[in-house]
């Protein structure tokens, strides 16, 4: 987040570079600088994706820093938190579509490509737009701070639609492999929905699809017509109401 201390910040930000470039013998400024380093934390929030001890654990002892702490949060539940001021995380795990919020509102800092050990192998579809599609639409649209292509809001760490999990003891495969079975009068009261809006309903119209209730082609650009059917659709799944057929 920007504005925190920045010590702190910096220090952890150029941890890994630094760390490679020290010599088999520590002057005192060394000295110094793995003591500072030491007393530092890593405070990080997110999904169970990255906020996970294995994680936080190979970076602590990668980096040297004195503690690392995780806190899982929902993308809206902590952008409300930030955007209201919070100061208690140096990294945050986002989505695309939530940047602009923080970026316009200069809530969060970039970070530099060269500072990246594999960046030059990243895969060229976060460097290269489509052209037959707005560029703000594709996360290589959405992560670069500069044209130049230097600088990124965010890392990719995980690219994907989200998907299903379940329990095999309990779910068959053939079950599972379809958005339909969230919302199957089988499961009701088992399944979970992600309540991000920005998920939760490009994963029910995907269901609606396929259940015929909407026409939807493009799910993850529905129109303000289409939002509202699949809006109605959870209300009224969660309601335990039955839905009226419609298509359009």
């Amino acid at each position: 987040m920007k504005n925190f201390i920045m010590n702190r910040r910096r220090f952890l930000a150029n941890a890994g570079t630094t760390a490679a470039a020290v010599p088999l013998m520590m002057n005192s400024s060394m000295a110094w600088a793995s003591e500072h380093l030491a007393s530092q934390q890593l405070r990080t929030v997110g999904l169970s994706v990255t906020v996970q001890e294995r994680i936080l654990n190979e970076f602590k002892n990668s980096s040297g820093i004195g503690s690392v702490s995780g806190k899982a949060a929902i993308f809206p539940d902590t952008q409300t938190e930030l955007l209201s001021g919070s100061r208690a995380y140096d990294c945050w795990e986002i989505i695309g579509e939530r940047l602009p919020a923080m970026t316009q509102t200069d809530t969060i800092r970039p970070i530099d490509t060269k500072d990246l050990k594999n960046w030059d192998g990243i895969r060229p579809i976060f460097n290269t737009a489509d052209p037959r599609i707005e560029a703000r639409a594709q996360i290589s649209g959405q992560i670069w701070a500069d044209d130049a292509k230097s600088k990124l809001w965010m890392v990719p760490t995980v690219y994907n639609f989200d998907s299903i999990g379940y329990r095999p003891d309990l779910v068959s495969a053939e079950e599972a492999n379809t958005w339909t079975a969230l919302f199957d009068p089988k499961f009701r009261g088992k399944t979970g929905l992600n309540v991000d809006p920005l998920i939760a309903i490009g994963q029910a119209i995907l269901a609606m699809n396929t259940l015929k209730l909407l026409e939807v082609k493009n799910p993850g650009n529905p129109n303000r017509e289409e939002i509202n059917e699949a809006v109605n659709f959870l209300i009224a799944k969660k309601k335990r109401r039955s839905i009226p057929r419609t298509v359009g």
